[in-house]
């Protein structure tokens, strides 16, 4: 009687996770890299639409080039995305007041500020998930060593390396949730919030006694 193999779980890739690879992104420098992902990021809020479409054409050709589907770098980003969606809907719709009553109107120009709004914020965060993709903390630490700022390296660093992280455990609270059968929407929300700033206070905690056991603290 023949066995049927089990099919192993796919694995989702975790926002902000590092990616292994040749390419050619992650082979350039970091300090190379984190300056790419500022630019990217500072310039779409000031230029607009011009460095907006710059920018995305840059972060989709890199993340071909290392070989990442370019929607995966969304990934996590959902709550990102119903924050600018509401901050759009309260920019656009204006509120005239006449002799008959309150009039509700379409706001042109706070539509156009709004969608250029969350078109950079978008934009940042997939700029954000590339990098850190292609770059491992080793990396990122070593390009900001560089500065011989000790004290600001560090902190850039660790800030850095928390973002990754928090993706990571917010993914496992999530998956676990799910695997018991919770409510999604904003019962998912109160349930995995306290839990996840629990665990990255842990990590806090545990981050800050490791530096100090090795006088990085002092």
């Amino acid at each position: 009687m023949a066995v049927k193999a089990r099919r192993k779980p796919i694995r989702r890739p975790v926002p902000y996770a590092y990616r292994p690879g040749k390419s050619v992104l992650h082979r350039l420098p970091g300090g190379v890299k984190l300056l790419a992902l500022f630019l990217i990021s500072t310039l779409a809020f000031i230029f607009g639409p011009p460095a907006l479409a710059a920018g995305t054409l840059l972060v989709i050709a890199g993340s071909l080039a290392a070989r990442i589907d370019p929607r995966q770098l969304l990934r996590g980003s959902k709550p990102l995305l119903v924050m600018v969606l509401m901050v759009g809907i309260c920019r656009s719709i204006g509120l005239e007041t006449t002799e008959r009553g309150s009039l509700v109107f379409l706001n042109r120009e706070g539509l156009a500020a709004s969608l250029s709004f969350g078109w950079s914020i978008i934009l940042a965060f997939g700029a954000a998930s590339l990098f850190f993709s292609v770059t491992t903390m080793t990396e990122i630490k070593d390009s900001l060593d560089r500065l011989r700022l000790k004290r600001l390296s560090l902190g850039i660093s660790l800030m850095l390396g928390f973002l990754p992280r928090f993706f990571a455990v917010w993914e496992g609270a999530e998956l676990a949730y799910r695997a018991r059968c919770g409510k999604k929407g904003l019962a998912q929300l109160r349930a995995l919030l306290p839990l996840v700033m629990e665990r990255m206070l842990v990590s806090a905690g545990e981050t800050a006694a490791a530096l100090e056991g090795r006088g990085c603290l002092l």
